[in-house]
């Protein structure tokens, strides 16, 4: 079963809206950022999703990398921003320093089970994202574990939801 297909999720967006959901993913991912800014990792687990510094790029040219160089659609980065929140609730990662890699990993999890294209390889997707293959593979595993312990499904209220919320950001 797809994450982003439980009780038959529909994928199929328009034009209009895969654009503005990948702009209303990167106002969140802004926000998210600006929230988290004052806050180091303290978690052992959280550590291990810490940058040194935040990169340079902008949220927004972060994503686009996704979309435009990977072609992942819009629909693909809102499931990893659901993933990415329930991540953060689980209160391991609160830090702007966890936030690229942990969003990046969960993408990461929603391509290799939810891709029109295949899987992509970690070399392939560490590149996009700008992480090291084997740092992406043990980001992977970290989600995966029990430590974090999050729901990988996505029903479509849910998806409906996340997807009105981020589509009036984008207005």
């Amino acid at each position: 079963m797809s994450i982003l297909a439980e009780n038959g999720l529909e994928l199929q967006i328009s034009e209009r809206d895969s654009r503005l959901i990948e702009e209303g993913v990167g106002k969140v991912f802004e926000r998210l950022i600006r929230a988290l800014n004052q806050t180091q990792p303290t978690q052992t687990l959280g550590q291990t999703f810490a940058l040194q510094s935040l990169p340079s790029v902008s949220p927004q040219d972060f994503l686009r990398r996704f979309t435009l160089l990977g072609e992942i659609s819009a629909p693909m980065l809102l499931g990893a921003l659901m993933l990415t929140d329930r991540a953060l609730k689980t209160g391991l990662f609160l830090s702007s320093l966890c936030l690229h890699q942990l969003f990046a990993a969960n993408l990461f999890i929603i391509t290799k089970i939810h891709s029109e294209h295949g899987s992509y390889t970690p070399k392939d997707f560490g590149a996009l994202a700008g992480i090291l293959p084997t740092t992406l593979q043990t980001l992977e595993l970290a989600l995966l574990s029990q430590d974090v312990n999050i729901r990988l499904s996505i029903t479509q209220d849910e998806y409906s939801q996340y997807k009105d919320r981020v589509l009036s950001l984008a207005d």
